[in-house]
């Protein structure tokens, strides 16, 4: 196995291994309702 075959695995790995992560940052994100009533009080608070 040559060096540039072996970078394309490890590039290719790397590839997948960041959208599942940002796949599941971006889940996470949306399901959290706390998150949600905070920013909903922060802006009612702010507002008088």
């Amino acid at each position: 196995m040559s060096d540039y075959e072996l970078l394309t695995v490890v590039l290719m790995m790397l590839g997948i291994i960041m959208s599942i992560l940002i796949a599941y940052i971006n889940h996470t994100k949306s399901n959290r309702p706390l998150a949600e009533e905070c920013d909903y009080f922060f802006v009612t608070y702010s507002k008088g």
